[in-house]
């Protein structure tokens, strides 16, 4: 198995690209803290975040190519479509392209590109509803608190007004 990366909808590599240089994978959990009294903290439920990869591509060849491949990596970048990332250990679906950036010189050859491409895995989640319903008491069958009467401050009985 090869590099690759591959657009989720035609299922072909987003541009013609040379090569695939680097890749890093980034994977983090956070811990929430919350003061309490006393100036404690409480800390619960470990969080994970999104996985972070990224990959570095490069190019040769004409700028024409080259510009193609940025106008097709820009489309990724500001629309809906995800990747997946293939390497000979695995790969990883559901990765959106969220930035890029371009480096142009003449190390490799003096018609040489380098993209640097930043994804985040998209992480969906179905949220299911337990059957219970809520329903109020019937108005009428309210528990009785003071019946209806007034009662009479101590203020009002030392001072005999409102008795």
């Amino acid at each position: 198995m090869t590099w690759a990366v591959i657009n989720e909808k035609t299922r072909l590599p987003i541009c013609e690209y040379d090569s695939v240089i680097d890749y890093a994978e980034t994977a983090r959990a956070t811990i929430p803290n919350e003061p309490q009294e006393g100036g404690f903290f409480y800390s619960y439920d470990k969080t994970h975040a999104p996985k972070e990869i990224s990959v570095n591509i490069s190019f040769s060849g004409d700028f024409e190519q080259q510009q193609k491949a940025l106008n097709d990596i820009e489309a990724l970048r500001v629309g809906l479509t995800l990747c997946t990332l293939v390497t000979p250990v695995g790969s990883t679906s559901n990765m959106a392209l969220v930035g890029y950036s371009v480096v142009r010189g003449a190390t490799a050859g003096a018609n040489s590109m380098t993209v640097a491409l930043e994804f985040q895995e998209v992480v969906s989640s179905s949220i299911s509803s337990r059957g219970e319903t809520w329903t109020p008491k019937n108005p009428t069958s309210a528990n009785v608190e003071e019946g209806g009467s007034v009662r009479v401050s101590k203020l009002s009985e030392i001072s005999g007004i409102g008795a």
